[in-house]
């Protein structure tokens, strides 16, 4: 929903100041490149104990507990042609 709701508003900003597409875009690859820089420093164990891998119906609620196709849809569709 919320993904939704934001991809909605992102569109609709762009549509009416589109100057706002180049401050999304600069803000997103700085979020990239802090996440990359977060990775590279993190530090990994394999020694502790493994768990269980989760099932098919445990990872099927998952993925649509997180909803990232919402906002790929909303935007695609928003910025269909002839509107």
């Amino acid at each position: 929903m919320m993904l939704t709701l934001s991809g909605l508003v992102s569109g609709f900003l762009i549509d009416k100041i589109p100057a706002f597409e180049v401050v999304l875009r600069i803000a997103g690859a700085l979020y990239i490149l802090w996440l990359a820089w977060h990775t590279l420093r993190a530090s990994y164990t394999f020694d502790e104990e493994q768990t269980k891998p989760l099932g098919f119906i445990q990872g099927f609620f998952i993925a649509g507990a997180e909803c990232q196709g919402d906002c790929l849809w909303t935007d695609a569709l928003w910025h269909l042609p002839g509107k």
